[in-house]
């Protein structure tokens, strides 16, 4: 017999389960040193022993059409906007870009403003310098990053631009499946050139049509799961492993991925989230 040793941190799933107690949604916690999944929870669920022997052939057509879906797993399966969680990444790919540096201010007057083009954002104090900007979710810092990596003279089309960006997101596992030792994970969504040109037309799109992608918003969509490792990557300053449950035996091999981007850029930006919990928008639960 194959003795399966799972990676869950009893505590830990026990815990995030107590979270989720009535919610709908999922959590993911990984350790980035090795990809290893601590606690995994889908919510709504359902009692698996309900599903053993005889019990399954009363308990299964309900929890199969229950309207709440216990059976999907949204931790995996589920894509949502990563909203403010996705600034970071995007701050990373600024910094690499060489479009910002750990100085540059952009203004915020309650949002984004662009001939007519309006982002809006909460009242904070501006110009907001990088780590200011991620403390307090900027996201009229974000729109200015987007637009301006983009739009690099570098970049002859508005095409080669977002193609450029649209790299780094399958470098940080968005987009592209993770390669989970459980089945039925969804790769999440990237909108593709294709994408645009289908809404606009081939070469009418500009950057300023897609803005909101700056904020995690609009036409991108990933699971919780490549949310919790997009965070596993910033903590190890430009690379993750495979994430799996299974600790021992290692039945798929776990490789490493690395991001292209420097790592001296990754510190700024961890400052900047844990000033989230000190001076930013989440202090009142630091």
């Amino acid at each position: 017999t194959l003795d399966i040793r799972p990676s869950l941190d009893i505590e830990l799933q026990q815990y995030a389960q107590k979270l989720m107690s009535g919610k709908r949604g999922g959590i993911v916690a990984i350790e980035p040193k090795t990809g290893e999944i601590l606690a995994l929870v889908s919510s709504p669920s359902f009692d698996p022993d309900q599903l053993n022997g005889r019990n399954r052939s009363i308990f299964y057509p309900k929890i199969s059409t229950d309207p709440n879906k216990p059976l999907y797993n949204r931790a995996i399966t589920g894509t949502y906007p990563p909203g403010s969680t996705f600034k970071p990444i995007m701050a990373l790919i600024g910094l690499q870009e060489g479009v910002i540096n750990p100085a540059t201010r952009y203004p915020c007057h309650m949002g984004y403003i662009m001939r007519g083009l309006r982002v809006g954002c909460h009242a904070h104090r501006s110009n907001l310098n990088l780590k200011e900007s991620i403390a307090q979710s900027c996201n009229s810092y974000y729109c200015h990053t987007f637009r301006n990596t983009i739009d690099q003279q570098k970049y002859t089309t508005t095409e080669e631009g977002f193609l450029a960006w649209r790299d780094y997101m399958t470098q940080f596992g968005l987009g592209v499946p993770l390669d989970l030792d459980l089945p039925n994970e969804v790769k999440g969504i990237v909108p593709t050139v294709d994408k645009f040109d289908n809404i606009y037309g081939a070469g009418r799109w500009r950057s300023s049509y897609i803005i909101s992608l700056a904020i995690g918003q609009a036409e991108i969509s990933i699971t919780p799961l490549q949310m919790a490792n997009m965070t596993a990557i910033i903590a190890n300053k430009g690379h993750y492993y495979n994430p799996h449950l299974v600790k021992e035996p290692i039945i798929k091999p776990v490789t490493r991925h690395t991001v292209k981007i420097d790592k001296t850029h990754f510190e700024t930006v961890i400052e900047g989230m844990n000033e989230v919990f000190i001076s930013g928008t989440a202090r009142w639960y630091g």
